[in-house]
């Protein structure tokens, strides 16, 4: 695979992936209820990490091929969306566990202008250096919360008390009509060993940036050419593409590694063609009228497989959405190219009356827009299942016109 599909630009930065890591520090020997580890993530040539990686077990992450950190770098004619922190805070420190390892928690503080999206956790008690990681523009992120309890150093012996828990996008936060939330994979430290009272966390942050999305050529609208019946699909093309992270995608077979070293994105693509509804050639000398009932719209059934296989959510309510929980929000029908990001008036399901009047001596057709939809990988293939969608939207044509 070419860099060009492992690096993508979403407005003012350029997204990656690594699953590379770096060792840090783990809690062996402290007596701690739980196991956590902390890993340093890898970033390619030119990208910067926000973050430190943590995870609730001793397993080698470089291994076991289910683990991931987004890296960021500026895009070309970007106003400075990244910048070093000016400082660090201890939050933590491992003094009087009695492990094997020694280890401090620290938080970047971010200059003017920018926030940090995640706690690092180094080898020993000096704080990271200033370039260990970097904060971003304030208004490219968006307020996360914390999710999953990741560790606690309860019972370690150590003087000073850790929570750590992974930070997503907030689901009482709606997304931007054009923007998704990302969740980096970075964790926030809590100085308590009970369940965080969201108030008393500092910020937390995921990015809040714009899809990159290719708008193309619509086919032509269908004419007939002569008596004889048209294929019963017509002008099929993409019109839409949009570019997601793989953290949006259920992709079932595929391992964290297979995404990050073969299809780091994928596309949303959306194809639209016309359909043959009716067709007649009048060979008699009076108007014939041939009646249809056309079902439009997208079933239960179908946006269930489709969302089952793919974790793209399709409904007319809430529009085209993402179900992978704790790593990315957003609502793409925009991008897609409905009018609204809900309420998507298209997507509902109803049946329609239809008739196509063929005058004598003439051939007629008539036509129903329809779009199809499918997840993309890198190489072509696609995921899980494609989904239809036959539209209220009806074009006719005789012959001789």
């Amino acid at each position: 695979m070419t860099d060009i599909n492992k690096q993508v630009q979403f407005g003012d930065l350029i997204l990656t992936f690594t699953n590379q890591f770096s060792f840090v520090y783990n809690d062996r020997k402290t007596g701690s209820s739980q196991d956590g580890a902390f890993w340093q993530p890898v970033p390619p040539a030119g990208f910067k990490i926000l973050g430190t990686y943590a995870i609730g077990n001793y397993s080698d992450v470089n291994i076991d091929g289910n683990n991931w950190a987004l890296c960021v770098k500026e895009a070309p004619n970007s106003n400075a969306p990244l910048a070093n922190p000016a400082s660090f805070t201890e939050i933590w420190n491992d003094h009087g566990s009695g492990g094997e390892n020694d280890g401090s928690c620290w938080r970047p503080n971010a200059p003017d202008g920018y926030v940090a999206l995640g706690d690092v956790m180094v080898n020993g008690y000096d704080a990271p250096s200033i370039d260990s990681v970097v904060c971003v523009r304030k208004d490219l992120t968006v307020a996360g919360m914390a999710g999953t309890q990741i560790w606690s150093d309860k019972n370690s012996g150590a003087k000073m008390d850790i929570d750590v828990f992974l930070i997503t996008p907030d689901t009482a936060v709606d997304t931007s009509p054009k923007n998704g939330y990302f969740a980096v994979n970075t964790f926030v430290a809590n100085n308590s060993h009970s369940i965080p009272n969201p108030k008393s966390l500092p910020e937390m942050n995921v990015l809040n940036l714009p899809f990159p999305v290719s708008t193309l050529e619509e086919p032509a609208t269908p004419v007939l050419q002569s008596v004889n019946i048209p294929p019963s699909i017509s002008g099929k093309t993409v019109d839409r593409i949009t570019i997601v992270p793989f953290t949006a995608i259920t992709d079932a077979g595929r391992t964290v590694s297979w995404q990050v070293n073969n299809s780091p994105f994928y596309f949303l693509e959306r194809a639209v063609y016309y359909q043959l509804e009716i067709f007649d050639f009048n060979t008699t000398s009076v108007d014939q009228t041939i009646g249809k009932t056309v079902t439009t719209g997208i079933t239960e059934s179908q946006t269930s497989t489709f969302s089952l296989t793919t974790g793209i959510s399709v409904t007319a309510e809430a529009g085209v959405s993402f179900l992978a929980e704790g790593k990315v929000s957003a609502t793409v029908s925009v991008e897609m190219g409905y009018e609204t990001s809900t309420n998507v008036e298209v997507f509902k399901e109803i049946s329609v009356d239809r008739q196509l009047v063929t005058p004598s001596g003439k051939a007629a057709a008539m036509w129903s827009l329809g779009y199809n939809m499918n997840i993309v990988r890198a190489d072509q293939s696609i995921v899980g299942t494609s989904l239809v969608l036959d539209v209220n939207s009806f074009v006719q044509s005789q012959y001789p016109s």
